[in-house]
């Protein structure tokens, strides 16, 4: 987002909601000490900061975006086993994580930018990367998916995914500016090439899942990139996509935490349901507000 084309006001809806997800995370990150490390609460922290670093690029933070991919890093290899640390230190370590963005909030409330944290933002990046031993290469999927760009003028998969408590009261009117009336298209175009990518990764995944209904990770990458969707929908405007990715996301939850694989109509009801996005993105491709004719019947295939 260039400088003629920040706004205020999402400056300030974002504060109000990182301030919020602080509050929903910190017991998860404190939890540790207690509970040990635990792919369950990683994950959701994963996701949490995952969902903030990507709201922090579509505004231009790049400084609280990048001390945020570093921490991915950290909790990825984590996830995967290959960075082996104490509970008290990674709790530790993302309590600090926490307290630099609250310590960078009011700079951009203020500015509508993060330049005045970089010194701090570079501070914090390098202690989560000394963390990580030289010999551990950095997971293909880090590579592919979370790496922080210098170019952040493109809007990234999961557009203030962070504001899904509030994302149904939007629409895309806020991220256009009076004076820039042509952001709309740009958003509208960025909105569906992203679309587009997830729901192929979404039906790959699924493929792939079907033949390994027991393997958690690949449930882990479904439901970052529900997550995904349904965070582009709801800060763009588009409330039947992102309430059926919801319920989709809500599915895809119950089965993470389940003992047992999933029944084999699941996944015909996934496939069905992505065919269901599929149609609402066209639709917003060719003009149309992304509408579901059915969304109840769609709702009701995953009770």
């Amino acid at each position: 987002m260039s400088e003629d084309s920040k706004d205020p006001g999402l400056s300030e809806i974002f504060v109000q909601d990182v301030r919020e997800a602080i509050k929903r995370i910190e017991p998860v990150i404190t939890g540790l000490k207690t509970t040990g490390i635990n792919n369950a609460a990683l994950d959701k922290i994963f996701r949490q900061f995952h969902a903030t670093k990507g709201s922090s690029t579509f505004l231009n933070l790049t400084r609280i975006a990048n001390v945020l991919n570093s921490a991915e890093l950290v909790l990825d290899l984590t996830l995967q086993g290959h960075l082996k640390l104490k509970p008290a230190e990674l709790c530790d370590i993302l309590v600090m994580v926490l307290d630099f963005l609250r310590h960078s909030l009011p700079f951009v409330a203020e500015d509508s930018d993060d330049g005045r944290i970089a010194e701090e933002a570079e501070v914090m990046s390098a202690k989560l990367l000394a963390l990580i031993p030289e010999n551990i290469p950095e997971p293909e999927q880090v590579i592919d998916d979370k790496k922080v760009s210098d170019n952040t003028s493109a809007v990234p998969s999961d557009i203030a995914a962070q504001f899904e408590d509030t994302a149904s009261e939007f629409n895309g009117d806020l991220l256009v500016s009076e004076e820039d009336p042509s952001t709309a298209l740009d958003m509208k175009k960025v909105f569906i090439e992203e679309s587009e990518k997830l729901l192929r990764k979404l039906e790959q995944d699924l493929k792939q899942w079907e033949k390994l209904p027991y393997d958690k990770k690949l449930v882990g990458e479904l439901l970052r990139t529900v997550h995904s969707f349904k965070g582009n929908c709801g800060i763009l405007g588009y409330p039947d996509l992102e309430t059926l990715g919801r319920a989709m996301e809500k599915s895809l939850d119950v089965v993470a935490t389940s003992a047992v694989s999933p029944a084999p109509d699941f996944f015909k009801t996934l496939f069905t349901l992505k065919g269901v996005l599929s149609k609402g993105v066209d639709s917003v491709a060719n003009g149309g507000d992304g509408g579901i004719a059915d969304l109840e019947a769609s709702l009701d295939m995953l009770k």
